[in-house]
């Protein structure tokens, strides 16, 4: 899996019956629309890709992360 994370704003994960991953992404839309892209991601997806992010903010100091 590949993925930018320059621009994450904010990712929220929840793991429950159906686990759901919500990112927040710098930039985007037409001008005068939001200043952020929303993703979503359910299912398996979404806990793949919130392991990803966890694993890439290891290794940025101070980050907090929840694998």
């Amino acid at each position: 899996m590949i993925f930018n994370t320059d621009r994450i704003m904010k990712a929220e994960f929840h793991d429950g019956a159906t686990p759901a991953l919500s990112l927040f992404l710098a930039g985007g839309g037409e001008e005068g629309d939001a200043t952020y892209t929303p993703l979503r991601f359910t299912g398996d997806d979404a806990r793949a890709v919130w392991v990803a992010l966890c694993a890439e903010a290891s290794v940025v100091p101070g980050v907090k992360f929840k694998p």
